[in-house]
């Protein structure tokens, strides 16, 4: 399928992958204002500067299942409302930027578009970008395994899942990412960077990919790094993880996830050691995984293999001692840093008596 189409917008789509700064891109770039060589470039922002939530909403068939929504109890109906609210802000937006002459491009960043599944919700969008577009170029960065699945777990710790300290589950699953990108845009508009702060222009994401989008960005502070979205440290993680993996963890519901959510993000300043995982940990999925790995390799051009760690978790027994070890960390907790959630007295209680319970130990 060709990535051109009958518009006058080249229409650029910011695919994450998950994990590679994509809400430091998103919150720089929606603020900004973008430079093209021959003209403008608007950025697309709905009721959020992620596309993610509208594009689950408007184009996956499952998205009521989806945590933008079940998160918020919307019934079918409430999601029914909700897309048809979405279709009507996605068209009066596009429509806006297609009558504003000094821009010539588009930007709409959502890393819910190199999610593994669902590769019809991708052709859905292609299709509907289409009349709007001359082009449609998707860019997109590469984590390498381990790390990746490190900053996953740590994401999921502060998600809706129980947090599960599965490799398996954590793999990146590259193919299923990127080859359905390729499929539906065309290999050759879909260009992937491996995510390497290390590389980037003053250790910043958001320089990197202005760079690899031919914009120049006025009216932002390009002299420092970002980083919107903090990771757990170690101890607050292991904290987390107690209290998920105990039977009384109900992900399913809403208040629950809301309150496990609350707490944290009031925990996410402490703690001082960073999660890695160690070798033993690690080393089945690897084996597993290497068809996928090399794969990777060879669509990027590019070795991304990493490493576990000598000293890292190796499974659950260290988080549980970790958390132990941790508990006064829970005693920084205060009524000025978490909201006033029904639930909440009862989330931490549950917590303290995990630990009393030796749970963690």
């Amino acid at each position: 399928m060709s990535a051109t189409g009958k518009g006058r917008l080249t229409i650029l789509l910011h695919a994450g992958m998950h994990k590679t700064g994509t809400t430091s891109i998103q919150r720089a770039l929606s603020e900004a204002e973008l430079r093209m060589k021959d003209g403008l470039c608007g950025y697309l922002r709905m009721d959020s500067t992620n596309f993610s939530g509208a594009y689950v909403t408007l184009f996956r068939l499952d998205a009521i299942e989806h945590m933008s929504n079940w998160l918020h109890g919307r019934t079918a109906s409430d999601v029914a409302a909700r897309k048809a609210y979405l279709t009507h802000l996605f068209a009066t937006r596009m429509t806006a930027a297609t009558e504003d002459t000094a821009k010539t491009a588009l930007l709409i960043s959502a890393e819910a578009l190199s999610s593994p599944m669902d590769r019809e919700a991708l052709s859905r969008f292609r299709d509907v970008l289409l009349p709007w577009a001359r082009e449609i170029q998707v860019q997109a960065y590469v984590r390498a395994p381990i790390s990746f699945m490190e900053s996953h777990f740590l994401q999921r710790l502060k998600g809706v899942s129980k947090g599960a300290l599965d490799p398996s589950v954590l793999w990146p699953r590259y193919r299923d990412r990127f080859e359905r990108l390729d499929q539906v845009f065309g290999a050759n508009a879909v260009h992937l960077a491996r995510y390497d702060p290390a590389r980037f222009p003053n250790g910043d994401v958001v320089q990197d990919v202005l760079h690899r989008l031919g914009i120049k960005a006025t009216a932002m502070d390009l002299t420092a790094p970002r980083r919107e979205n903090r990771g757990l440290m170690l101890e607050t993680a292991a904290l987390l993880y107690t209290m998920r993996r105990s039977a009384q963890f109900d992900r399913k519901n809403p208040d629950t996830m809301l309150c496990s959510r609350a707490l944290a993000s009031a925990m996410s300043p402490f703690g001082s050691r960073r999660l890695r995982f160690a070798p033993a940990l690690v080393e089945p999925v690897l084996a597993s995984g290497s068809d996928d790995l090399r794969w990777m390799e060879k669509r990027l051009g590019a070795p991304i293999a990493d490493a576990g760690t000598g000293d890292g978790i190796r499974g659950a027994a260290d988080l549980l001692a970790i958390a132990a070890a941790s508990r006064d960390l829970l005693n920084q907790i205060d009524d000025t840093t978490l909201p006033a959630l029904q639930g909440m007295p009862l989330t931490l209680q549950r917590l303290h008596n995990l630990l009393d319970e030796g749970l963690a130990a």
